[in-house]
């Protein structure tokens, strides 16, 4: 993948990549990789706007991601952060997160079928705010941890589908 564009930005493509800061992108692609730094950035009318898939330690911060015809953001790895972002109106979910151990902080996520889709474990979501989707937040991991977080205008506020004390609520 070379010289594409998406939106009039850069599709960025990294695969096996490590160490590696975008801050311009139209879209951003990354497979079996580590410590990839999103910044300051528009990933917005694609089809998927952010996808790291096996990609782990990484982080997301500022970054607006509206739109997009499937998912805003996938992550399949683990160790990853996402904050002060604002995930909307993106067809399916705007986070679906099946990696472990990830953070999402100080980000509001909103439109769409699912604000927050998580089947990972020990995933964390704190001081964010989930409103308009037909779920805010659906928890299918184990040990994951709500806090200090708004669900608002929603279909149903959180949906889990584990029993006994599989996570925590706060």
């Amino acid at each position: 993948v070379a010289n594409d564009t998406v939106n009039g930005e850069p599709l960025v493509y990294l695969y096996n990549a490590s160490g590696v800061v975008v801050s311009n992108a139209g879209q951003v692609i990354a497979i079996n990789s580590r410590d990839i730094k999103l910044m300051n950035m528009n990933l917005s009318y694609a089809s998927v706007g952010v996808e790291f898939w096996n990609v782990n330690d990484s982080e997301m911060e500022n970054i607006t991601i509206t739109g997009n015809n499937w998912n805003g953001i996938v992550i399949t790895g683990s160790n990853d952060t996402i904050s002060s972002s604002t995930i909307a109106s993106n067809s399916f979910d705007g986070l679906n997160i099946t990696g472990s151990n990830d953070i999402i902080s100080n980000s509001n996520v909103s439109g769409g079928r699912n604000g927050i889709d998580i089947t990972g474990s020990n995933d964390a979501v704190s001081n964010s705010t989930m409103s308009g989707t037909d779920g805010g937040l659906t928890i299918t991991g184990s040990n994951d941890i709500i806090s200090n977080s708004t669900i608002s205008g929603s279909g149903y506020g959180i949906h889990s589908t584990i029993s006994g004390s599989g996570y925590g609520i706060y």
